[in-house]
């Protein structure tokens, strides 16, 4: 036993090696710790909020629904309850999670397969998902990959025929909190539901089912009576229900093609799982027909495969490499334990058939292990860049709105960081935390104008901080364009390396009060690697 536990102890150690590291580069780098998506910030904006005004929403006194993770904002905000508002609190929740996800992964294997398998299948699941990438994201995505794995692993003791009282109340409760740790969650519900169903387990499934059901039902009501939508407005922007076209969201051919075929990433990362799936399959049916026997984890192996059909056709894989993360250790775990049981068969009384299969098994597994080191070293790139890009566009412009703009409507973008550090009231004129900017998109790009220009107006802002090219020019045709914030070097990670600073062209003392504002905040504060280009017609104001 004390073997066993050295190994997970060894797998703690790797992680926070890779980890602190991580950590380390972006304090010396920024000289602060930045979290490299401007998302993370929309998370500690709302629970913020939650905590100090009772408002779910992005701004204090106004709801929206911006989280797509309803479960991990509620967690966030019981910190910044207990603890206080802190920066890092994201952060230290996602390596709390990160800890339970290996522990729980080592215990359900220990007695499963050898040591040393477990000690592989624990490296590669931090290499490879990565988890401590993904815990200096410090999103909902690590949370989403441990309830994904209990799930399955409970399914797999079910089926198995462990059906003691405790693993089924396991299964409601995980089914209940799963959904809403993220939507995508529903897709794992209905595949292990459907195993279920095959495996005449008609009342666990259904229980399985109304659980979900109720978890997101709950929210989606307490939603629509704060005057928002059942789901949250970023997966209505995000995903297929935001297609006008009703086939379009049943059957998402078009979104299949776009998001797995023809782009090349997706793709590739799409064949990993198939191969690491198949290979899973493949090992399951040879030691089915040795033994004559189903082993249980035929039915979680299908029950991912339907999983990830369903994932294909609603959601997509990518940005920073975190949507896809929680697929990981569930795959990996399925791979490891049917690799382990393969070996013996191959290295027992070797022949010339055995020592050919084996050979072409590693030929075919060096596509996945290639390409998925290839998304881990670029994982680790972009995530030192993308704090680096945050850092000197979305915390600047923050700075800047906090500092002249504070209590004051503003217009933008990317609202984490400025509705997180600034007392403003954010207009988000893309769509994340405004209902009917969210409702509005894919309807026309004349009508998604029309409608930001109603919400800017409504509110009176008379400052935008835009990307500009994300928007028909009729979005900003009112106001005057001074200049923009412009990063020296290319972008990795964010989504253009201009913000755009527009005035309201209707009232000289705001155009006179920003021209001043910009020029002593760039003088003072703005960091060398970002430079303020000003329009033509203030050349001579700079």
């Amino acid at each position: 036993m004390f073997k066993k536990i050295l190994l997970l102890l060894l797998s703690f150690v790797f992680y926070f090696i890779i980890l602190g590291e991580i950590c380390y580069s972006i304090v010396e780098s920024l000289g602060k710790f930045t979290y490299p998506l401007d998302d993370t910030y929309i998370h500690m904006a709302i629970s913020k909020n939650l905590v100090e005004y009772g408002t779910w929403g992005i701004n204090p006194h106004e709801f929206s629904s911006a989280s797509s993770s309803p479960l991990f904002t509620l967690l966030l905000a019981l910190y910044f309850f207990l603890f206080g508002v802190n920066e890092l609190a994201p952060l230290i929740i996602n390596i709390i999670i990160s800890l339970f996800l290996m522990y729980f992964v080592w215990d359900f294997f220990k007695n499963k397969i050898s040591n040393l398998t477990v000690f592989f299948l624990l490296s590669s699941i931090i290499i490879f998902t990565p988890l401590p990438n993904m815990s200096i994201i410090a999103m909902e995505h690590i949370l989403h990959a441990l309830l994904s794995l209990l799930y399955i692993f409970v399914l797999w003791k079910i089926i198995s025929g462990e059906c003691e009282k405790k693993n089924i109340i396991s299964y409601v409760i995980i089914s209940f909190f799963l959904p809403i740790s993220r939507y995508e969650g529903l897709f794992l519900i209905i595949a292990g539901g459907i195993i279920l169903l095959y495996k005449h387990k008609y009342k666990l499934s259904l229980l399985g089912f109304i659980a979900a059901g109720l978890s997101v039902s709950i929210f989606g009501i307490y939603f629509i009576y704060n005057g928002g939508t059942f789901f949250p407005y970023s997966v209505i922007v995000k995903s297929n229900l935001a297609e006008q076209n009703f086939w379009a969201k049943i059957i998402p051919f078009k979104s299949i093609l776009e998001n797995f075929i023809w782009k090349k990433g997706s793709r590739i990362y799409l064949i990993c799982f198939i191969i690491l799936i198949a290979f899973s399959l493949f090992t399951q049916f040879i030691i089915m027909f040795k033994k004559k026997k189903i082993d249980g984890v035929i039915y979680v192996i299908f029950a991912f495969l339907i999983n990830l059909l369903l994932y294909i056709s609603f959601a997509k894989f990518g940005w920073i490499y975190r949507y896809e993360a929680f697929l990981f250790p569930m795959v990996l775990s399925l791979f490891f334990y049917s690799a382990y049981q393969l070996y013996p068969i191959l290295t027992k009384k070797l022949t010339l058939k055995k020592i050919i299969l084996s050979s072409f098994i590693g030929l075919f597994l060096l596509y996945p292990l290639i390409n998925l080191t290839k998304r881990s070293v670029f994982n680790y790139i972009c995530i030192k860049r993308g704090a680096e890009e945050i850092y000197y566009q979305q915390y600047q412009t923050a700075k800047f709105i906090k500092k002249y703009y504070e209590n004051q409507s503003v217009g933008i973008n990317d609202i984490g960081y400025p509705s997180f550090l600034s007392n403003s009231y954010i207009v988000d004129m893309f769509g994340l935390g405004n209902k009917n900017i969210a409702l509005s998109k894919k309807v026309s790009e004349e009508y998604l104008a029309k409608v930001i220009r109603t919400e800017l107006e409504k509110k009176n802002v008379n400052v935008i901080f835009i990307y500009k090219h994300w928007f028909d020019p009729n979005v900003y045709k009112d106001y005057i364009e001074i200049g923009s914030w412009k990063l020296n070097n290319c972008c990795s990670v964010v989504a253009n390396s201009e913000v755009s600073v527009y005035c309201i062209s209707n009232d000289p003392k705001d155009l006179q009060y920003l021209i001043r504002s910009l020029k002593e905040f760039n003088k003072r504060d703005l960091p060398s690697r970002v430079n303020f280009i000003w329009n033509k017609s203030y050349d001579n104001l700079y």
